[in-house]
């Protein structure tokens, strides 16, 4: 529908000589959060003698998404919000490859990549989807309070089965809400506890993959995979209801997961892709 009323750009020619290739990653202002909790494990780690990292960031978006993640072996490249702007800007840059963090969640994203910016484009696992084997990002066990925060400091009750779901409001779908319902009124000391918005009311469109799933049998831990939507209510209210089985499973969670963090498979397989489509080995 879009593609005959936008010109028909070509690519950049690739460059000629260098010893290092220039991969660019860009990302727009608004979704520079996730692009840093996910890459900043990751950029420090890349092979520098191979590789030059062109970071292009919307400019509102620079200076956060730079002090966050360090000048160490980045070039940085502030980007036009005027999308036709930041198209010049990154054909000007001569990039080898360029990553696009997210296609198609804000108009700026969709569009920019019909401009051809670099010989080659991919995008990847940023937007929706999960990966099989590894988590395709680098991430470091998070650091424990000294004291952690006491339910009274939330106005909750010690005498509550708190059922928390801890996912992005936006994201819930609507076939989860009788399952909560079934939780609660079975439950009558239950409740439950969402991440609130500062945007007022959400909407629950489908998000696909089932992070939490993955995270699990990544662990080799399957336990806590429900087979259905009865076993996933039976699940939360067992580990509710019963504080020996819940002391189980998170001494269980704790000893195992770190099969979920500093995965060398995040450097690598980047890094051997990159080769494969630059039509290197």
């Amino acid at each position: 529908m879009i593609a005959p009323r936008l010109p028909a750009f070509e690519p950049p020619a690739p460059r000629a000589g260098g010893d290092r290739r220039r991969i660019g990653m860009v990302v727009n202002h608004g979704h520079e959060g996730i692009f840093i909790r996910s890459l900043q494990g990751v950029l420090p780690r890349l092979d520098r003698a191979r590789f030059e990292i062109v970071v292009a960031v919307t400019r509102p978006a620079l200076r956060y998404t730079q002090a966050a993640l360090g000048d160490d072996g980045i070039t940085w490249l502030a980007l036009s919000p005027r999308v036709d702007q930041a198209a010049d800007q990154l054909r000007a840059a001569r990039l080898d490859l360029l990553y696009h963090w997210e296609v198609g969640s804000d108009s700026f994203n969709y569009f920019l990549p019909w401009f051809r910016l670099a010989p080659l484009q991919y995008t990847s696992w940023a937007w929706p989807l999960t990966m099989p084997g590894n988590m395709f990002t680098w991430a470091e066990p998070p650091r424990l309070a000294d004291r952690p925060p006491s339910r009274a400091d939330f106005g909750l009750s010690d005498n509550e089965n708190l059922y928390l779901c801890h996912q992005n409001p936006r994201k819930i779908h609507p076939d989860f809400d009788p399952l909560v319902a079934e939780i609660l009124e079975r439950d009558p000391a239950g409740r439950l506890v969402l991440i609130g918005s500062q945007e007022g009311a959400e909407t629950s469109p489908l998000l696909r993959g089932n992070f939490t799933s993955g995270l699990y049998r990544r662990m080799d831990l399957t336990g806590l995979i429900a087979r259905d939507p009865d076993h996933y209510v039976d699940l939360a209210l067992a580990i509710a209801g019963d504080p020996a089985l819940r002391e189980h499973w998170r001494a269980t969670l704790r000893d195992h997961n770190g099969a979920i963090f500093r995965d060398q498979r995040a450097i690598s397989e980047l890094q051997d892709v990159w080769e494969i489509m630059l039509g290197g080995e």
